[in-house]
């Protein structure tokens, strides 16, 4: 029962965003699995969270406006060895998930 409710939920986003029927592609990079278990949904543009995102996933790290990378899973500020010996503020090393 849960893995046909799963398809059916999955099957509706997939119709109405324009993606890939099957939930297991693994061009998606992400786990549309645990985001359905997390009760996750995409935004109003069709943008899922990105705590689901899988390793490979072509936005997983963005530049910040800062010229900073950033991890969008987490929300952690990657640094370089030189910004690390510069020494970044704990505070804004962090930064809170979307």
């Amino acid at each position: 029962m849960a893995r046909k409710l799963f398809a059916d939920w999955y099957a509706e986003h997939a119709k109405r965003l324009g993606i890939d029927a099957d939930p297991n592609n693994p061009e998606h990079h992400y786990d549309y699995k645990a985001a359905y278990e997390a009760g996750a949904e995409p935004d109003a543009t069709g943008h899922w969270p990105s705590a689901y995102k899988t390793e490979g996933h072509p936005r997983m790290y963005v530049r910040t406006k800062a010229g900073f990378i950033k991890d969008t899973k987490t929300g952690m500020i990657m640094l370089s060895t030189k910004e690390k010996r510069r020494g970044l503020p704990e505070k804004q090393r962090k930064i809170m998930p979307e």
